[in-house]
């Protein structure tokens, strides 16, 4: 455990944020599910120090019923959010909203799990279920947002919360509003409309996650329940339906950071290995169904263990993202760009065919060659030598591997040119 502690160590700058930015209960688990770092709003959810936490098994926070769920999550490398009944210290049950992704950082596998305690919104949707009637407490009292729609989806009630998440004072400031006036667009409302009127129309309920705009414009994310109020099928919706929101837009921004961390190379901002193989699979799709063109350059430091060995690693480091700062340079907002590893990159050029992919590449070359000539980037003098063919009908994997080839012989040909196919 000690040792685990230690590893964990290295990582401590990118999961600050966990600890500053989120609401929500989060703990950190090692590959054998025993918690490595938890923060603040776990340890007053459950009840124990963080101390006593650090070390626990993560099923020992689930009631014994719960557990096997939580197992198949893991194991099923899902990170789809589920319902468990959950345990404190004090051996006190909770109904629990769980989320969990496993990440990669640096060759460690760790997974990062969110619980939030959904208690409140249990009570509702049972307390709406049996007795319409007592709606207006429910309204008066909730701390997640309420509203009712009738008729063309204008707002008939609406409680504290629903207001002040779409930025008013109070409810009768929504109150004979259209629902339109928070969608993104006009077409946004039009397709919810269309489609979900569909499933409420068979009486079910909808649950699903959703951006809004507030009053001031800016965009939220809101975790959706809607029900009609009329249980017969078909519904007569002028009788109205009821939509439960929370405003889920920190989740939302916690998620994003995690996923960046498992898609973006942490020294340049660009596309990691893979995730540049996913956005150039996709592209290669795109080709065969529309036949449209691709080139791909493979791009590599010419000798860069000397500038390592004879001018330090932070100067490495500098001298890579110079190389990565010219390439973005050069290229489209929708070409793509990644780090493969170490000094060598790969650029997947849209709609560019041969003439226009090795123009490129030069243009690359040559001002890299300048530049760092200059003394004025604080870099040493760099050279790359490049790879490139045109991607016509093989996979993204057998194109890497030709067009390395070409990288190959580029350097056995002396380094600081493109050879191309």
């Amino acid at each position: 455990m000690q040792t685990e502690l230690i590893k964990l160590e290295q990582y401590k700058e990118r999961l600050k944020f966990l600890e500053e930015n989120s609401f929500e209960a989060i703990t950190v688990y090692d590959s054998n599910l025993i918690c490595i770092d938890t923060n603040f709003q776990s340890t007053n959810l459950f009840q124990y120090t963080r101390d006593e936490i650090i070390g626990m098994n993560g099923l020992d926070f689930f009631e014994a019923s719960s557990r096997q769920t939580a197992i198949n999550s893991v194991e099923a490398k899902n990170n789809m959010p589920y319902e468990a009944l959950m345990r404190r210290k004090d051996g006190s049950i909770f109904p629990g909203l769980i989320q969990g992704s496993t990440i990669v950082l640096k060759g460690k596998k760790i997974r990062v799990s969110t619980c939030r305690d959904i208690s409140d919104y249990k009570k509702i949707e049972r307390e709406a279920e049996k007795n319409r009637d007592e709606l207006e407490t429910i309204f008066n009292n909730s701390q997640v947002g309420i509203v009712m729609l009738k008729g063309d989806r204008t707002i008939q009630r609406g409680n504290l919360a629903v207001a002040k998440i779409f930025g008013f004072d109070s409810p009768e400031e929504i109150v004979g509003k259209s629902i339109r006036e928070f969608h993104l667009k006009d077409s946004d409302f039009i397709k919810f409309g269309k489609f979900y009127d569909t499933v409420l129309h068979k009486n079910e309920t909808i649950k699903i996650d959703y951006k809004f705009k507030k009053k001031d414009g800016s965009v939220i994310w809101a975790s959706l329940s809607g029900s009609v109020v009329d249980k017969n099928t078909p519904p007569d919706f002028d009788k109205g339906v009821v939509w439960i929101l929370d405003d889920i837009t920190s989740r939302k921004e916690t998620e994003e950071k995690l996923l960046n961390l498992t898609r973006v190379d942490y020294l340049t901002g660009i596309s990691n290995r893979r995730y540049f193989m996913e956005l150039g699979n996709r592209e290669i799709g795109v080709q065969k169904r529309y036949k449209q063109t691709l080139s791909l350059l493979m791009l590599d430091i010419d000798n860069f263990k000397k500038v390592y060995d004879t001018y330090g690693h932070s100067c490495g480091d500098r001298s890579i993202q110079f190389v990565c700062d010219l390439c973005k340079k050069n290229i489209r907002e929708n070409d793509i760009l990644g780090r493969l590893g170490g000094e060598e990159f790969a650029i997947i050029l849209l709609n560019a065919d041969h003439e226009k992919a090795f123009s490129i590449a030069e243009r690359i070359r040559t001002e890299l060659e300048e530049a760092s000539s200059s003394n004025s980037h604080s870099i040493p003098p760099l050279t790359i030598s490049i790879g490139l063919k045109s991607i016509d009908g093989e996979s993204l994997e057998t194109a890497l591997d030709k067009v390395d080839k070409l990288l190959y012989k580029a350097k056995m040909n002396g380094k600081n040119q493109t050879c191309s196919e």
